[in-house]
């Protein structure tokens, strides 16, 4: 119990170091070269044999570390460069301190060790080996789950405060928060509820389709003054979003980020629509030559299918210089669908996680309609793509569906959820909100959280190769 109050004390303290340098704005690469910067001090340091103040000076830079993400997820300044900047500095971090270990041991001197300079080396290509091989392996295939000492951090439990008031269960919750994992403290039962599990709990979930919104205000000073993080689910929609944010809640759930931000009509780009409705004239059996007319009418899009044909995912000897060539080495099919893709969900403006949400939705409808012999892959795609066409484009989804010339099954899904493509599109909204118990998912209870899984994967990392 010594050692779990020790680290409950520890992340009380970098909890508040996070909101502090979160409201203060301070840059989350800011942090990150820092943390690098003190790393390469801690390398000097062990290379002329000052092994404890290096020791000293690397665990600052680990706090760095661990502070430089979490202030990018409180402040909501979670970017895929950054993601890029943190992953690639932190294997030069780990590298320099090796050279640091490797520099002393060859050194002319009573410390002379070929075997320690050998094993320096031997841990600077593991440290190196264990990240690479990790997201290559999770690039490649479905599930990678495997490795100890894993980090704890990105684990969440959610737990609700009827579990966590028992008294039998909290030295297992303490343990937990002790080792680092993240507890979210959910269900709370009014704004008056007890909160000294705040010494546990990072955060704690109010969920607003149940509170009353004085309600609401009035637990989020006692959350903040308990050092704890106030999160905001079941937002609906972009207005919730905005109470939330202005009551004082730090992070936001709920499917809000989908919802349209409907746009006045002079600020609908003219040709969106139009190109677009010709690019979904070309779903299914579609010429090369109109695809080809099509694409290279659109300076974007073109340099976005050469980019992509040419990324490390193809792996072509030969490098792709003509808009003929894709067409040719993905096929009519892939491109028609590559170009819808692109003009929905790969605008520079686009929120990436809207572009993973379109994308998986889509994949995961093709997914769960793959065993019916009376509905198309493309079809499913379509009707999944197209149902978050109202966020991505800031238009009611029933303009979107008037201006494009689209089958009337995709029509009935996309408005009513009705036939059998709109039955898949609500089994994977419903899977893709947590509504487990929806009657349209009972059909594919089984086959369910696979698809999911395997869908936001491709998701991820399309969008990666189309940024």
């Amino acid at each position: 119990m010594f050692g779990a109050s020790i680290g409950r004390a520890g992340q009380r303290i970098i909890d508040a170091m996070v909101r502090w340098l979160a409201r203060g704005h301070i840059s989350p690469n800011i942090l990150t070269f820092i943390g690098v910067a003190i790393n390469v001090g801690s390398g000097m340091l062990f290379g002329f044999g000052r092994f404890f103040w290096a020791g000293i000076i690397l665990i600052v830079a680990n706090l760095f570390d661990m502070l430089d993400g979490q202030v990018a997820r409180l402040s909501g300044r979670v970017t895929s460069f950054g993601g890029f900047l943190d992953s690639s500095l932190d294997r030069l971090s780990d590298m320099v301190v090796f050279v640091g270990l490797m520099v002393f041991y060859a050194r002319d001197t009573e410390f002379h060790s070929t075997l320690n300079v050998f094993l320096a080396g031997a841990g600077m290509m593991g440290s190196v080996m264990v990240s690479y091989a990790s997201a290559r392996a999770e690039s490649m295939i479905e599930k990678c789950d495997v490795g100890f000492l894993r980090r704890p951090e990105r684990v969440v439990l959610r737990v609700s405060y009827e579990t966590a008031s028992d008294p039998e269960l909290q030295p297992i919750l303490s343990t937990l928060a002790s080792r680092g994992f993240a507890l979210s403290l959910a269900n709370l039962p009014g704004p008056h509820a007890d909160l000294s599990l705040l010494d546990v709990f990072s955060t704690v979930e109010v969920d607003f389709g149940s509170w009353d919104e004085l309600d609401a205000a009035a637990v989020v000073p006692r959350i903040l003054a308990g050092h704890g993080a106030p999160l905001a689910s079941g937002l609906m929609n972009h207005s919730d979003f905005e109470l939330a944010k202005a009551l004082g809640f730090q992070l936001f759930v709920g499917p809000f980020f989908a919802a349209p931000r409907v746009a006045s009509a002079r600020q609908v780009p003219v040709g969106a629509l139009q190109g677009l409705a010709s690019i979904a004239r070309l779903q299914g059996d579609a010429q090369i030559e109109d695809l080809e007319k099509i694409i290279d009418r659109d300076l974007g899009l073109s340099v976005k299918l050469l980019r992509y044909i040419n990324s490390a995912y193809f792996g072509v000897r030969a490098e792709i210089v003509s808009i003929r060539q894709a067409v040719m080495m993905l096929g009519s099919r892939g491109v028609a669908r590559w170009a819808l893709l692109i003009s929905l969900a790969g605008g520079p403006s686009t929120p990436r996680e809207l572009s993973v949400l379109a994308l998986t939705r889509a994949r995961m409808c093709e997914i769960l309609g793959a065993g019916h012999a009376d509905l198309g892959g493309d079809q499913l795609f379509t009707t999944g793509l197209l149902s978050v066409a109202d966020a991505l484009l800031g238009l009611p989804l029933e303009q979107v569906v008037e201006e494009l010339p689209l089958a009337d099954e995709v029509t009935q899904a996309l408005l009513w959820r009705a036939g059998p493509a709109g039955a898949i599109l609500d089994a994977a909204v419903a899977y893709e909100r947590g509504s487990f118990a929806a009657d349209s998912l009972q059909g594919h209870r089984r086959d369910a959280g696979d698809a999911y899984r395997q869908a936001l994967r491709w998701a991820q990392s399309t969008v990666a190769e189309i940024a």
